[in-house]
């Protein structure tokens, strides 16, 4: 088990790399966060095992036809440095559980499931024994000894998928089924890709590898790749799924969703959430919006590599690797989380427990650390030396905010403290998963959270997903609690943003 689980070593400066829903998308096109909660790559924006809390994942696979290969990674709370990566093997409508505990003051990984290893040699998993393993310090902590892993977000990256069927493997021929054996499984995930596609050679493919489709079909119904706005509106459906025995470019075929719940270990509260998906199309209609560090344009994918692979102990980033031939396309993954605003109803009554706090998390806030996402360029000496931040962060990652309350009569006040001279105080958000505890100024309403991004980004705000912790009385004088999405803007702008200086016109 140590084996499984062991992690790679890296220097502290080079190795830095809610409910779902957040910003409903209003048409199916581009990559964004599904309304349905099912995509390739699952955002849970919160775990916590700190005052009692216990974490339960669960990540299901919605393809009865699909064999998925995922892959979780736990993340810290201030730098989101890896703590923790496993992969979960998913057979055709499988489901894989884990839970995230505090024992004795250290954060550990738990499960009892069968779609998680214990051991490679033999083959063990967690149904036949239970994996207990503690999620990883000293790397956290060379990196910012004031970081923990006890609360944090996580990663489900659906790296590829195998249709039902026969795959040919260098220890045997396997059957890809609903209800296969997952020692069967391993046989396919645990090979490289590039071993499997070459053992496993699709007519029209070549070398075995993916063959993705590029464009909509023409009146005649021919594929044709000019993009889709200048297809008629009588045509334009997605050309024929790509092929190929292992896939991931394909939108169709890794169908992820997931949820969390968060419980008292005594019971006396729970809360849980869908976890936000990154969803993705064929072709998005954006091919005048460019990549600024790679030249390429948006195509619609979350995951667009026609050979993207995984490999455990070494750290799999959100975007590197996703692109084209391999390419980096986190921009166009911000593109779909950015937000300059958080709304949502509050309650604060001046006797008894209800309140409502604040979880915000910049999902993607570590891609920008000793790197220019957003424009491309090296990092300069300085950032390089001090590990530094880039937009839409300050140089130290803290993200500025605006909080105003509303009453229910419409009546507004910025939350800030005053210092006499009449200068108000800057917000900071400080980690990338961060939990509010608002002084509300009135005893209930609505906020408005504005985010203040450093220039640099051409995208509205900041990625984020957020939530509002509300607490509500019960007749037994106790509490319970919920998690609900806090509502953001403007990912439609965002997803409809035409590359001009002027900014976000929508199209109009």
């Amino acid at each position: 088990m140590s084996f499984v689980f062991k992690k790679k070593v890296l220097s502290s400066i080079m190795a830095v790399a809610l409910a779902s829903g957040i910003g409903m998308s209003q048409t199916a096109s581009a990559v964004h966060l599904a309304e349905d909660g099912v995509g390739q790559v699952l955002l849970a924006p919160y775990y916590n095992v700190l005052n009692g809390w216990r974490t339960k994942v669960a990540i299901v696979n919605t393809r009865n036809d699909v064999a998925v290969k995922a892959k979780i990674v736990l993340r810290s709370k201030a730098h989101s440095t890896e703590v923790l990566d496993f992969i979960c093997y998913l057979t055709p409508a499988d489901v894989c559980r884990f839970d995230i505990v505090n024992k004795n003051g250290q954060a550990y990984m738990e499960s009892n499931d069968d779609s998680i290893r214990t051991s490679f040699n033999p083959a063990v998993f967690a149904s036949q024994t239970a994996v207990s393993q503690q999620l990883f310090d000293p790397r956290m902590l060379s990196i910012d000894a004031g970081d923990i892993n006890e609360e944090g977000h996580i990663e489900v990256i659906g790296v590829y998928g195998v249709p039902a069927g026969t795959v040919a493997t260098p220890t045997g021929v396997v059957t890809v089924k609903q209800g296969m054996s997952k020692v069967d499984l391993i046989k396919i995930f645990d090979e490289s890709r590039t071993t499997i596609q070459g053992m496993n050679v699709v007519a029209g493919t070549v070398g075995g590898a993916e063959v993705m489709s590029t464009g909509r079909l023409d009146s005649s119904r021919q594929c044709q790749t000019t993009p889709f706005m200048n297809v008629t509106a009588a045509n334009g459906a997605p050309c024929p799924t790509p092929v190929g025995v292992i896939r991931s470019a394909d939108p169709n075929i890794v169908r992820l969703t997931g949820s969390i719940e968060l419980v008292k270990e005594d019971n006396s509260d729970r809360m849980g959430y869908r976890i936000p998906a990154l969803a993705g199309e064929i072709w998005d209609n954006k091919s005048n919006i460019v990549d600024p560090r790679t030249l390429a344009t948006f195509d619609g994918r979350v995951i667009a590599s026609d050979r993207f692979d995984v490999s455990l102990a070494v750290e799999t980033s959100i975007g590197r690797g996703f692109g084209g031939f391999g390419s980096d396309n986190i921009f166009e993954l911000e593109h779909a989380l950015a937000t300059s605003n958080l709304m949502g109803s509050y309650e604060q009554p001046k006797a008894g427990p209800n309140k409502t706090n604040l979880q915000i998390t910049f999902p993607t806030k570590y891609r920008h650390r000793i790197n220019h996402v957003c424009d491309g360029l090296a990092p300069t000496v300085a950032e390089l030396t001090g590990a530094l931040y880039t937009p839409p962060f300050k140089t130290n990652g803290t993200v500025e905010y605006s909080l105003t309350s509303y009453d229910n009569q419409e009546n507004s006040v910025v939350t800030g403290d005053i210092f006499s001279g009449g200068t108000t105080v800057a917000k900071l958000l400080y980690s990338e998963v961060n939990y509010l505890i608002p002084d509300w100024s009135y005893e209930s309403g609505w906020y408005n959270l504005s985010l203040i991004p450093v220039a640099g980004c051409n995208y509205a705000g900041l990625p984020t997903l957020a939530m509002s912790h509300k607490y509500f009385a019960t007749t037994a004088g106790t509490s319970n609690s919920i998690l609900e999405k806090a509502t953001s803007a403007p990912e439609l702008t965002n997803r409809q943003w035409d590359a001009t200086p002027a900014g976000n016109d929508m199209g109009l």
